[in-house]
């Protein structure tokens, strides 16, 4: 049976792995996560994960982000799980946490039959077929070849017209954008795999879309990813190249009031 991987469901998957561990009396349980700083009036700066999960450390981790920003983070839970009904977020203690390179997606394409300045191949659009959408960020793990200390720039564009959409084999209609990367700084040693974890601000995109497949009576649409797989640097010639498209549910762009 084709497995259909909807962001919608793994969204759920990793609440419920985070309750679990709530239930479980995870002070020594390591967790790791996506998510947009934000503040509260109080204590003050603290990551939003998803379904009104907020995150805080006494220790000020997060003070030196700006709201808005996108990070990873990798953390134990601290304390009384059940002071979060008074509180509003979760103390924790970070171990580890850094910025997520964030992008906007284009409206209007990129020309598909030119190279872009110093354009590089991708090996996965969407690693796992996997992501997160939080605060109208779509979080995507990315592979592609790269050397030490490469420096790479993603660019993500549609076609802003939705009236000739076709319908996948999983019965949800398919939107498509397209991925490409360029080069903005060298790297030097051996190529190798590279994962990279992007954010994409995807929110009225995703709104249009998905209030489209609301007044359809759709519960859910595919992206698929185009993207560039190969490249003959001769001829200045690209391959193109289609992901299998990924399913969200209409109901995590559009929760129900």
């Amino acid at each position: 049976m084709k497995k259909t991987n909807i962001f919608g469901v793994i969204f759920i998957m990793a609440i419920m792995m985070f309750t679990s561990c709530l239930e479980e009396g995870t002070d020594s349980d390591s967790i790791s996560d996506v998510g947009v700083i934000d503040s509260l009036s109080s204590p003050g700066k603290v990551m939003y994960l998803s379904e009104n999960i907020y995150i805080y450390s006494e220790a000020g981790e997060f003070a030196d982000y700006k709201n808005g920003d996108c990070c990873y983070v990798t953390y134990a839970l601290n304390g009384d799980s059940a002071m979060f009904s008074t509180n509003g977020y979760y103390t924790v203690q970070v171990l580890e946490s850094g910025k997520i390179d964030q992008y906007d997606l284009l409206s209007g394409l990129t020309d598909t039959s030119k190279l872009l300045p110093n354009e590089t191949a991708i090996i996965n659009p969407v690693y796992g077929n996997e992501g997160r959408y939080v605060k109208g960020r779509l979080f995507i793990r990315q592979q592609l070849n790269s050397l030490q200390n490469q420096q790479t720039c993603w660019n993500l564009s549609y076609v802003p017209d939705f009236n000739d959409v076709e319908k996948g084999s999983n019965g949800y209609r398919i939107y498509d954008v397209f991925l490409r990367a360029t080069i903005t700084t060298e790297g030097s040693g051996t190529s190798g795999s590279d994962y990279v974890t992007n954010a994409y601000n995807m929110s009225d995109y995703f709104d249009s879309v998905a209030n489209i497949e609301k007044n359809l009576g759709n519960e859910a649409f595919n992206i698929r990813f185009n993207y560039v797989s190969a490249i003959d640097t001769v001829n200045s010639r690209m391959t193109w190249k289609q992901s299998s498209g990924v399913s969200i549910l209409v109901e995590t762009i559009l929760p129900e009031e």
